[in-house]
């Protein structure tokens, strides 16, 4: 099978370059830059430090945003910041789940922050420092915006060959929105993929976003182990370990599920004839086709370690290396 190198640039604090290998057919040409999108911080304090988190955002040049609507949560007050293309949004007064006359243990501020840049990272960490508040890392958003000038062949290629590492909920698309695991029962963590159109250029190069949700436990260890002291060095981390890109090899696919079918019948009845063997194939060829060639790898990989299967050894056997850093 042929092959074509395709050097993208990552444009972080690093200039790290990722080294794509693609088989046919191949994805339009693109460049890829990486960004933190979105980091969430939880604050054990009570809910008059708003004021001060408030006073610090606008002695430092951010705007009330009148236009804001609060969005349904167990946090019933909410403010939102601007300053740029910063977003910055308090949550207090938070709704109690303890029950009668327990306390509940849970956060009662909580602080997300859009574009996030190291100006608004370290002036709240000095806030929340100098009046010696507990807080923890909540969820970070980390997003590699692929640049195109043809979006909806490059959504579809992503999409089709993203695997999410130690995925263990089914991929799923909703509208145009790949998830490589299920969000509606895994929302704090996992792989997506979708057209972002608001970072649409001027020069007709269109985004498509892989964005990597990271939980409170996941950052939680990263902290501890060292790995990171901000949430911008979530750019320095090697996502191999989040996803990777792999195509199926599909000539072993169609094989593997030939042998099976053949085994089946094999063993249920006299040898097939030469023109039963080649129907047999035709049908095991359709069937891998339309069910696993034509979806996402994702939807293979769950087909070939499934019960019914049961393929332990599928990464190695059936999928092919495409990313190379």
């Amino acid at each position: 099978m042929s092959q074509r190198h395709v050097r993208s640039t990552v444009r972080n604090n690093n200039n790290i370059d990722f080294y794509f290998i693609f088989p046919p057919p191949y994805p339009p040409p693109f460049h890829v830059e990486k960004c933190i999108d979105l980091v969430r911080v939880s604050i054990y304090a009570q809910d008059s430090f708003k004021h001060v988190l408030a006073q610090a955002l606008e002695g430092n040049g951010f705007k009330a945003d009148s236009n804001y609507f609060p969005t349904a949560g167990r946090f019933r007050s909410q403010t939102r910041w601007q300053r740029g293309s910063v977003l910055v949004t308090i949550f207090s007064n938070a709704v109690s789940l303890a029950g009668p006359g327990k306390h509940d243990c849970r956060p009662r501020l909580s602080i997300l922050i859009n574009c996030p840049n190291s100006s608004v990272l370290n002036l709240v960490k000095s806030t929340l420092q100098e009046y010696g508040i507990r807080n923890s890392l909540a969820k970070a958003e980390v997003a590699f915006d692929f640049y195109t000038q043809k979006p909806i062949d490059l959504h579809y290629f992503l999409a089709k060959h993203l695997i999410q590492v130690r995925q263990r909920k089914k991929a799923l698309s909703i509208e145009t929105t790949f998830y490589a695991t299920d969000h509606a029962s895994n929302i704090t963590k996992g792989v997506k993929v979708y057209r972002k159109y608001e970072n649409d250029r001027p020069d007709g190069t269109r985004c498509v976003r892989l964005e990597v949700t990271l939980n409170r436990g996941k950052l939680k260890a990263l902290e501890k182990s060292g790995g990171i002291d901000s949430p911008l060095d979530l750019l320095d981390l090697d996502f191999s370990s989040y996803f990777v890109f792999r195509a199926l090899k599909e000539e072993r696919v169609r094989a593997f599920f030939f042998r099976k079918a053949l085994e089946r019948l094999s063993a249920s009845r006299p040898p097939l004839s030469t023109s039963l063997r080649q129907l047999l194939r035709a049908q095991v060829d359709a069937w891998v086709g339309t069910t696993l060639i034509e979806a996402p790898v994702m939807k293979a990989v769950e087909v070939l370690k499934g019960k019914k299967v049961g393929n332990r050894n599928y990464g190695r056997d059936f999928l092919q290396q495409m990313l190379v850093q």
